[in-house]
């Protein structure tokens, strides 16, 4: 009779999770906005890849990789856009990693140029 040996092992990895603080636009001329967008690492870790795209009927129109941010900081992003004249709503797609998994968050803003 032979008992082999059991080993169980349970692994939990501590979640990262980043959350639009606040979004707001700034136009400079013409066509040039420049979006101004707030981000707080309220997880316990910090991501292994950051990034925010700005979405306008589903086409990209501008988007930004940057650094990650630590558990318990903010960052502010300036990411510089060309939108002619008119009123848009904009979705703002904040994307970060961790592991092999993907996470987004979406805020929908309404602009006028």
């Amino acid at each position: 009779m032979r008992v082999s040996n059991i080993l169980v092992y349970n692994t939990r990895y501590k979640p990262t999770k980043l959350e639009l603080v606040d979004v707001a636009y700034d136009k400079k001329g013409a066509e040039d906005v420049d979006f101004i967008i707030k981000l707080a690492n309220t997880g316990e870790t910090r991501p292994d890849m950051n990034m925010i795209v700005i979405m306008y009927l589903g086409n990209v129109v501008a988007r930004k990789i940057f650094q990650p941010i630590e558990p318990g900081q903010e960052r502010k992003l300036r990411i510089s856009t060309k939108l002619p004249k008119g009123e848009y709503d904009i979705v703002v797609r904040t994307i970060w990693r961790k592991l092999s998994k993907t996470w987004f968050k979406d805020r929908k803003l309404r602009i006028k140029i």
